[in-house]
């Protein structure tokens, strides 16, 4: 949590797990969220429902310049979801959001 939160230059915010363990949740809540020149935001996991990425801008959500958050599940986890509540959400310039699942397991 924070008033404002700027990841560019190549930085990156990532939570993950490559093992059987299953990865945390990257939880995010500011004012305004900027992404510059290649920042990333990426959650993996490969076991369980998590990494996930919950991000909630009051303001404003900024991807710019080649910036992108992205969540990948593999094998059998269900996690790799990206949530996003913003009241102002701009993707320029090759901004990307993606969520990917290698295998999607039906709920009962």
């Amino acid at each position: 949590e924070t008033p404002n939160l700027t990841v560019r230059d190549g930085a990156e915010i990532r939570v993950s797990a490559v093992g059987t363990g299953a990865a945390g949740n990257l939880n995010i809540l500011a004012n305004l969220v900027r992404l510059d020149d290649r920042g990333t935001l990426r959650a993996e996991t490969r076991a369980g429902d998590r990494g996930n990425i919950n991000l909630q801008a009051r303001d404003s959500l900024q991807i710019l310049r080649n910036s992108n958050i992205t969540a990948n599940a593999f094998g059998t986890a269900t996690g790799g979801n990206v949530f996003i509540n913003a009241a102002t959400l701009a993707a320029l310039q090759n901004g990307d959001i993606s969520a990917n699942a290698q295998q999607a397991l039906a709920a009962e």
